[in-house]
């Protein structure tokens, strides 16, 4: 009698965001193969941001990178991370292996002070009512 392979899914279904330490040992091409296509790079980054301060990249990267910098070091401290353009980090779990610190992190975003003045999300008409 053959038995049929359960496909049901798990009851508890969780999301969480791994961050681990860059490797030193690993080549930039290693890094850039492993790369998923749908991540945000250093260089998309970089365009983005000099395309909404009107800024030119080279101005821009050493700012860019150190604030990166400064906001991997405040996760690796054990510190929160409270900024309302991106939204607020807390750390759930951190592990220290040989590739680096594995931190699982949970970000809660609101939406900003700017979306609600704008009325982005806001409808402009009841549907019951005639425009």
């Amino acid at each position: 009698m053959a038995t049929k392979a359960s496909t049901k899914p798990s009851r508890k279904a969780t999301a969480s965001l791994s961050v681990v330490s860059p490797d030193p040992d690993l080549a930039a091409a290693d890094v850039a193969e492993a790369a998923n296509p749908d991540q945000l790079r250093i260089k998309d980054l970089l365009d983005r941001v000099a395309a909404a301060t009107d800024q030119p990249k080279n101005k821009l990267r050493s700012v860019v990178e150190a604030t990166l910098t400064e906001l991997g070091r405040a996760l690796e401290a054990g510190e929160g991370i409270n900024l309302p353009q991106l939204g607020k980090i807390r750390i759930v779990n951190s592990r220290t292996e040989d590739q680096g610190t594995i931190m699982t992190l949970k970000l809660r975003r609101m939406q900003g002070k700017s979306d609600k003045a704008s009325g982005e999300n806001e409808a402009l008409a009841e549907v019951s009512e005639d425009s």
